[in-house]
């Protein structure tokens, strides 16, 4: 048998799935019933199976665990929806949002930042043929998040442009994953943000002094698409011009959302195929769209798919004035 079916096969058994079910997928695959047969009895014998089955139960413990915080989760009413709020500062937002790693929508919270006049054109004519880094070509792979790193590509910011105004795509996208080859762009567009030192009402939150090692662009078309995923650190999203849709789901119910790979998800939360992901049934969905002005904050590990509604301009932040670096798990190729 194929060491690929046999990989199949050992997941499938550690999942729980019966043997009956899998032999008779692996006799529909072309092997005979006796190999299956075999196979499967080995596999089930097999010490290694025995050892992954503790690792297994242990997954399984903590899996009812988050099951049980989220029910506990439940009982408090702020849990149920995602509405704005006014903006009260630092204490109230590290007590109720950033120590307890809950969301929070801010509405109209950079009224006054000059970068509201911000448009793809506007930058477009104002940095021309500076180069600048962004996804390219990535509509013709569906893993193109995950496999980013395929589809970098310099180009003048004017090309950039172009491409936004020839309308909806999800096929170029300039995003916090070329934030390090972007760094000259995120120092300009911070000259625009921080007035005389200041950026508001955030200053109660963020470390201005910190911001061009931790402050990200997004610049695409309507139509891009952001999978579902979750980030390593806290977030603050602020739509600059435009509009997207946000998807998100707390980081509690990470073992219903298919983190195939990394920081991934196999699965879309506005798009759900319930045949294919049927745990996404139980998942709490929010709902949020952004608006010019508009500020989310994005907890460590919570999952998100965003979709672009207009071409948009957007900012991310990182440099929050609480520690904002955590432990990361190294992953291996699968």
């Amino acid at each position: 048998m194929e060491a690929r079916w046999q990989a199949w096969l050992i997941e499938n058994l550690l999942l729980g799935v019966p043997a009956e079910g899998l032999g008779a997928t692996l006799v529909e695959e072309g092997y005979s019933a006796a190999v299956v047969e075999e196979e499967i009895a080995k596999a089930q014998a097999h010490p290694y199976l025995q050892g992954a089955k503790k690792v297994a139960e242990r997954l399984a413990r903590r899996e009812w665990l988050l099951r049980t915080l989220t029910q506990l989760r439940d009982l408090d009413p702020r849990a149920q929806s995602l509405e704005a709020e006014p903006f009260t500062g630092a204490d109230d937002f590290l007590r109720d949002h950033y120590a307890c790693s809950r969301p929070a929508l801010y509405r109209g919270l950079i009224e006054g930042w000059p970068a509201l006049e911000w448009t793809p054109a506007g930058l477009g004519a104002r940095f021309g043929e500076r180069e600048v880094e962004v996804q390219w070509g990535r509509s013709q792979d569906p893993l193109y998040e995950p496999r980013s790193n395929h589809y970098k590509r310099r180009v003048p910011f004017s090309e950039l442009c172009a491409a936004i105004a020839a309308g909806p795509s999800n096929d170029v996208y300039l995003t916090a994953n070329n934030g390090r080859a972007n760094a000259w762009l995120a120092q300009e567009l911070l000259r625009d943000v921080v007035s005389e030192g200041s950026l508001g009402a955030l200053d109660a939150i963020l470390d201005p002094a910190a911001l061009f090692d931790s402050t990200y662009a997004w610049i695409g078309p309507e139509g891009v698409v952001t999978p579902l995923h979750h980030d390593l650190t806290n977030n603050l999203f602020v739509q600059v011009h435009g509009r997207k849709r946000f998807y998100l789901a707390s980081a509690l119910e990470v073992d219903a959302l298919y983190n195939h790979h990394h920081v991934y998800s196999s699965a879309s939360l506005s798009q759900p195929d319930f045949a294919s992901c049927p745990a996404l049934e139980r998942v709490r969905v929010f709902e949020v769209e952004l608006g010019p002005g508009d500020v989310l904050f994005l907890p460590v590990g919570w999952w998100h798919e965003v979709l672009g509604l207009s071409a948009s301009i957007s900012l991310t932040f990182t440099a929050f004035r609480w520690p904002n670096a955590f432990p990361r798990h190294t992953e291996t190729e699968g």
